[in-house]
């Protein structure tokens, strides 16, 4: 498959949200939503051995913004996303990594003090999930 990826936009007037299984495009000038993706992992069928798309609508996303795109992971996979319009370039199904619910995407374009955000954030996330998995 040709990578098709676009640049991102650069003026920073975008949020990106890791949302229930989806990553939405927000525009920060006026909040509108300008594209949602639901995301979807490919689940082999116990009796016809099919793959086939699984979506989790309760999924956590973790998304980075690089300047080629836009990566978001999710129950194991990775995904590269179009930014102007969200469509799926491509995914990886992490082997061996299935139905993990967390991870940090580092790269080179984040600064230590956004990573150190972004694992307080699914430290949090993780603390609600447990607290609300015990109810």
């Amino acid at each position: 498959m040709e990578n098709s990826m676009q640049t991102a936009p650069t003026d920073q007037d975008y949020l990106y949200l890791g949302i229930s299984g989806h990553v939405v495009c927000i525009r920060k000038s006026d909040g509108e939503e300008l594209w949602r993706t639901l995301l979807y992992t490919l689940r082999k069928s116990f009796f016809t051995k099919k793959s086939k798309r699984s979506y989790n609508l309760h999924a956590h996303v973790n998304v980075v913004v690089e300047p080629d795109g836009i990566y978001a992971y999710t129950l194991g996979t990775l995904y590269a996303l179009e930014p102007n319009t969200g469509a799926i370039s491509w995914c990886n199904e992490l082997p061996e990594i299935k139905d993990s619910d967390f991870c940090t995407i580092g790269s080179a374009n984040q600064t230590p003090v956004a990573i150190a955000a972004i694992k307080a954030a699914q430290a949090q996330a993780a603390a609600v999930a447990a607290a609300q998995h015990h109810d």
